[in-house]
């Protein structure tokens, strides 16, 4: 397991500038990427180099949010949405691309859609963060606060009754 020591002003740009929002659509994540596995399988070329890629922006990502470096992961967060864009070309998403547009006319840096993609949750970052809370919410979007975890997920056995 990889854990980040993050400086502290980044934990707080966590807490107060990246902004989640519930988009109100979900879709099965398991038909969007078995039909990622079948193109792969078929030697779909272009899906995988936009995988490759994908992949590449995500450590490079993790390096940026490691180094406090926020624009640098703000333009490969937009990045990562139109690569997902990409391979989602054929799945129609205006809500998704409304709440987004929506998002970067109200001062957000980036927005990209999280998971598999065709619904669920938009994750912005913004570092002027209420004019963005405002827009979304008044588009029916609502926000849903988080924070850093330090202990990664922690399950517990249900006690016997």
């Amino acid at each position: 397991m990889h854990r980040h020591d993050l400086p502290p002003e980044i934990g707080e740009a966590l807490r107060d500038r990246f902004l989640l929002f519930y988009t109100g659509q979900s879709r099965s994540a398991a038909h969007i990427l078995s039909d990622q596995v079948e193109r792969t399988l078929a030697g779909d070329s272009k899906l995988e180099r936009n995988l490759l890629r994908t992949c590449a922006a995500a450590r490079e990502s993790s390096r940026a949010f490691e180094a406090g470096d926020l624009e640098a992961l703000a333009e490969l967060m937009n990045e990562a949405w139109a690569l997902k864009r990409e391979r989602l070309a054929r799945v129609a998403m205006p809500r998704i691309e409304e709440l987004r547009e929506l998002a970067l006319r109200g001062g957000a840096r980036a927005a990209m859609l999280m998971g598999a993609g065709g619904g669920g949750y938009l994750l912005a970052y913004a570092p002027d963060p209420e004019p963005v809370r405002t827009a979304l919410a008044g588009a029916g979007a609502p926000e849903l606060t988080f924070d850093q975890d330090l202990e990664g997920c922690v399950g517990r056995l249900a006690e016997a009754d």
